[in-house]
């Protein structure tokens, strides 16, 4: 089994690549799967909330990890694994939110490169050029509840009363009005930026670091694409008859959820309620597509009178859910 681990803090574009690289393996033929970091189905371990994590210190955290990695399947030969976020961005994440010391990380960390020694692994990590920077961009393009989200899972941990034990007792430990990320968030992405660095010094595996400039998607793909040797592969664009007849706006049948498909003439888009924009990438048929970024599925099933949509997902991140979507007005 080949074994690409794709990393990064949240919005630096690691699963948009990691389903870009996936995309290309798969126009060569070659089986591939890509779990997304919050994907129930990952071979490594499924986590969703840190409310699942208070009670365990440091040391229970760390076996459990190791334990996920030692499972993991070596699969078929020939298969390519794709780990989106796994590695560094949830799992030192959560040793670090629950504050343990650096010596058990880097001990948690070998015994992860021992147990996966056996695979051909390839680690890159998606670094941003400015976290300030990058964390203004990503809660602009992502809204508020995104922002509000990561707060949250945060103020819940030590790493929360640690920070504001350091930072004084009139430290701001309030979550974030309007798009803005609080200073904790920024405290704990600048922490977990710089420890990475000192891991990434020290993984003993192959292992790469990508700068990426701000909404320079296609140069960081193909700058990770050459990183893995992944093959050439050119993205597939519907007819113009097939994006029209998908236009329009749709309400979930059980969620009663409503998204806008929209089209640049060249791609469809999802317009989400929150004002978030997915990008639906053709899987090579006119009436199915993947929704950039996050492991889900588009179907659209043009009828007589109404055009439908099925959205399949593995992530509950409340803007792409399992529903059948009706257009509204007919069709």
């Amino acid at each position: 089994m080949r074994l690409i681990l794709l990393d990064g803090l949240p919005g630096t574009g690691k699963s948009v690549t990691a389903q870009h690289l996936a995309l290309r393996y798969r126009g060569a033929g070659q089986t591939v799967r890509w779990f997304h970091e919050r994907d129930p189905a990952h071979p490594v371990f499924s986590f969703r909330h840190l409310a699942e994590l208070r009670d365990q210190g440091g040391r229970q955290l760390a076996e459990r990890l190791i334990a996920g990695w030692q499972r993991l399947d070596g699969g078929e030969q020939e298969e390519i694994v794709i780990l989106d976020g796994t590695l560094l961005n949830l799992g030192l994440g959560m040793l670090l939110a629950m504050r343990t010391p650096f010596d058990r990380i880097c001990e948690t960390l070998d015994a992860i490169a021992a147990a996966i020694r056996a695979h051909d692994s390839s680690l890159v990590y998606l670094s941003p050029a400015s976290i300030p920077q990058h964390l203004v961009a990503r809660g602009a393009n992502r809204g508020s509840q995104w922002g509000y989200a990561m707060h949250r899972m945060l103020e819940q941990s030590p790493f929360a009363t640690d920070w504001q034990h350091r930072a004084g007792a009139g430290a701001p430990v309030t979550a974030p009005d309007g798009d803005g990320v609080s200073p904790l968030v920024l405290a704990f992405w600048e922490h977990q930026h710089a420890v990475i660095g000192q891991l990434m010094a020290r993984w003993p595996l192959a292992a790469a670091t990508c700068v990426r400039q701000e909404e320079d998607w296609s140069g960081l793909q193909e700058q990770v694409a050459a990183l893995v040797a992944a093959p050439d592969w050119t993205p597939i664009r519907p007819s113009v008859p097939a994006l029209l007849a998908c236009l329009g706006a749709y309400r979930g049948v059980r969620s009663g959820r409503r998204v806008t498909v929209t089209t640049d003439g060249t791609a469809l888009y999802l317009q989400h309620p929150d004002g978030v924009v997915s990008r639906l990438i053709s899987n090579g048929e006119d009436t199915s597509a993947v929704v950039e970024g996050l492991p889900a599925a588009v179907h659209f099933r043009p009828g007589s009178d109404r055009t439908t949509l099925q959205m399949t997902s593995a992530v509950d991140n409340d803007r792409v859910i399992t529903d059948d979507f009706e257009r509204e007005g007919g069709a």
